[in-house]
C-alpha cells in the first residue's frame, strides 16, 4: 500500500488519461465518448496501486495491453475521486488540468450535448 502523496505522485508521474470519441448512430449527437486512465508497469506494482485506490473506493481493473499490464479506471465515479485526490502540480504530461476539465464535463453530463462535445473534440484537438 502507498500513503497519499505517494499515489499522487503515481498518479502525476504514471497515469495517462484517454479520451476516445467514436462514431455511434444509436446515440443522440450520432457520438459516443469513453473516458479512463490508465498505468502502464509490472503486474505487482499495480497491484499494489490497485489495493491503495480501494482504501478511496476507487475501482479498477488490470489489463492487457502490449506488452505490459494496464491499470484501468473507469467510470465517472472513480474519476471523480482521482480528481479530486490530484494535486494542482505539474503531471509528467502537463495535463492535469485537462484531465480535471474533462471531468467536469462528464459530472454535468455536458458531454452528451453539441456543445459539450465540441468543448471535448477541442480539448482532443480533433477541431
Amino acid at each position: 500500500m502507498y500513503s497519499k502523496e505517494m499515489l499522487q505522485g503515481i498518479l502525476l508521474s504514471l497515469a495517462r488519461h484517454n479520451l476516445v470519441i467514436y462514431v455511434n448512430e444509436n446515440a443522440k449527437l450520432g457520438y459516443s465518448v469513453k473516458f479512463y486512465l490508465d498505468i502502464r508497469g509490472e503486474e505487482e506494482f499495480l497491484e499494489s496501486i490497485q489495493r491503495t485506490l480501494l482504501q478511496y473506493s476507487v475501482l479498477s481493473s488490470i489489463v492487457s495491453s502490449g506488452n505490459r499490464p494496464t491499470l484501468r479506471i473507469t467510470g465517472i465515479k472513480n474519476l471523480v475521486i482521482i480528481s479530486a485526490l490530484l494535486p494542482d502540480l505539474p503531471s509528467y504530461r502537463n495535463d492535469v488540468q485537462e484531465f480535471k476539465d474533462i471531468v467536469a464535463i462528464f459530472v454535468i453530463k455536458r458531454h452528451k450535448t453539441l456543445e459539450g462535445l465540441e468543448e471535448l473534440m477541442k480539448i482532443k484537438g480533433v477541431l
